[in-house]
C-alpha cells in the first residue's frame, strides 16, 4: 500500500488519511492513528511536493483532485466571508450613513480583529467600491427582470414599468440608493474604471426601451440646444462602447435616468412638500409626463 513521508517521517497509508487542508506546500491532517510520538487524532503538517517518496525509490504524484477540491473550499470560505463583511457594511450604512464606515467597526461587529479584515479589504476605498458594484448590479437586475417580463409589451407600457420598478428599487433599498446617487463619501473617489461600466449596464433597458420605441417610429425626440464639441464627442465614445446606439438616445436615457432619480432624492430625504400625501402620485405623473413628451403624435 501507498505510504506517504515528510520531515516528521512515515505519516500513514494514503486511504487513511483525512486531509482537512492544503496550500501550495502543506497539507494539515489528521493522524488515523499512533505514529511513534504522534497521537492518534493529532493534526499535523506535512510538506507537499510534486511528488512523494512511496516505499523506496517509486514516486506518486499528489492526487490533484483532492488539492483543487480543497481549494474550492477555501475560496468559497473566502467569499463567504466577504459576503458577510459587506453585509456588516450595509447595516452601519443603514444606521449611520456611508460616510461613517469604518472598517474597525465592521471588524468588531464579527468577532474580526482589524488585521484580518484587511486581507479581504485592504482598505476602506476598495469596500466601498465593492458595495457600490453590488448595489449598481441590483439595480441593473431589477431592472432587466421587468425589461425581460414585458419584452413583448409596448414600449410606452415597458417605460412606466421601468420607472415604477426603479422607484420600489430605491424604496426597498434606500441604503443601496443613497450609496450610488447620494452625497459624496469623505476621502473616497470612485474608481471609474470598475465604476462606469456597471453603471452603464443599469441604464440599458431604458436604452434598449426608448430605441424601440425609435425602431417602430413611435419616438419624438425633444428639441435640445446645440452641444458642446465636448458633449459629442463623449456621447459618441459612449454609443460605440455599446453597439452603437445613437447619443441621441442615449442622452435622453440619460436626462430621463437624472430626472426619476431627483424625484428620489426627494422622497428618500423627506423633502415632498407637506400637502404631498405620497409620493406615489407624484412618480406616477412624471412618469407620464414623459412618455407623452417623447410619444409623436
Amino acid at each position: 500500500m501507498d505510504n506517504r513521508r515528510s520531515s516528521i517521517g512515515r505519516i500513514s497509508p494514503l486511504d487513511k488519511v483525512r486531509w482537512i487542508w492544503n496550500s501550495s506546500r502543506w497539507a494539515k491532517v489528521i493522524l488515523p492513528g499512533s505514529m511513534g510520538r504522534l497521537q492518534k487524532g493529532w493534526k499535523v503538517w506535512i510538506p507537499l511536493c510534486s511528488c512523494f517518496r512511496i516505499s523506496g525509490s517509486y514516486t506518486r504524484s499528489i492526487d490533484m483532485h483532492e488539492k483543487k477540491s480543497t481549494i474550492g473550499r477555501r475560496e468559497r470560505l473566502q467569499q463567504m466571508t466577504k459576503e458577510e463583511i459587506k453585509q456588516a457594511a450595509w447595516i452601519q450604512i443603514h444606521a449611520n450613513g456611508a460616510s461613517a464606515l469604518s472598517l474597525r467597526g465592521i471588524a468588531s461587529s464579527l468577532g474580526l480583529s482589524a488585521p484580518a479584515l484587511y486581507r479581504y479589504f485592504p482598505s476602506k476605498q476598495e469596500l466601498v467600491t465593492a458595495l457600490i458594484l453590488d448595489a449598481f448590479d441590483s439595480l441593473r437586475l431589477a431592472l432587466d427582470a421587468t425589461a425581460q417580463r414585458l419584452q413583448a409589451s409596448p414600449w410606452q407600457t415597458r417605460l412606466r414599468e421601468l420607472g415604477l420598478t426603479y422607484r420600489r428599487w430605491a424604496l426597498e433599498q434606500p441604503a443601496a440608493f443613497r450609496l450610488i446617487f447620494g452625497e459624496p463619501i469623505n476621502d473616497y473617489e470612485a474608481p471609474w474604471e470598475q465604476t462606469m461600466q456597471i453603471a452603464g449596464a443599469s441604464l440599458t433597458a431604458l436604452i434598449r426601451t426608448i430605441d424601440d420605441a425609435r425602431a417602430c417610429g413611435d419616438l419624438q425626440l425633444p428639441v435640445q440646444p446645440t452641444a458642446s464639441p465636448e458633449l459629442l464627442a463623449a456621447l459618441q465614445a459612449w454609443s460605440d462602447a455599446i453597439h452603437h446606439v445613437h447619443p441621441d438616445i442615449l442622452y435622453l436615457a440619460f436626462t430621463i435616468a437624472t430626472r426619476v432619480q431627483g424625484l428620489m432624492m426627494v422622497e428618500l430625504g423627506q423633502q415632498l412638500p407637506p400637502f404631498f400625501p405620497n409620493g406615489d402620485e407624484l412618480f406616477a405623473r412624471e412618469i407620464e409626463r414623459i412618455v407623452l413628451e417623447i410619444e409623436k403624435r
